[in-house]
């Protein structure tokens, strides 16, 4: 009966958690491109309630399950929970626990901070910076 509880426990503890977990604010849901012009071979991110795919010359590079918190200055933190497909051949794969830190202005969306495995990772500015695409 234990051993019953115990695997019932943690089948279901992930669906739990996923439930009560904040979904990605509105603010953020779309398409945002590294390039103004949002073309298709640029690297664009779309978000969804719960999920940010990557995209690289119209290739899909990554699809990961995220939950959201928005700090007291309308900073917004995603935290990875689960990753159904990773294709970054050039940079180290996200792992489950990983935070990404994004402010909002107007049509930008800067990318704050980038935590991997507890740690914080620089980025090059180019790659910091999205654009707002399909208003």
């Amino acid at each position: 009966m234990r051993l019953y509880a115990a695997a019932l426990v943690t089948f279901l503890l992930p669906a739990w958690h996923s439930a009560l977990a904040d979904a990605i604010p509105p603010a953020l849901l779309g398409t945002w491109s590294q390039d103004p012009s949002c073309a298709a071979d640029a690297m664009t991110v779309l978000f969804t309630p719960g999920t940010m795919e990557v995209r690289q010359d119209g290739a899909q590079r990554s699809l990961i399950q995220m939950d959201a918190k928005t700090t007291p200055t309308r900073e917004v933190e995603l935290r990875t929970t689960r990753i159904d497909y990773v294709r970054l051949p050039n940079d180290a794969p996200p792992a489950v626990g990983d935070v990404l830190r994004f402010r909002r202005d107007g049509d930008l969306l800067r990318v704050l901070a980038v935590t991997m495995q507890g740690k914080l990772v620089t980025l090059p500015p180019e790659s910091t910076v999205f654009h707002r695409c399909g208003r």
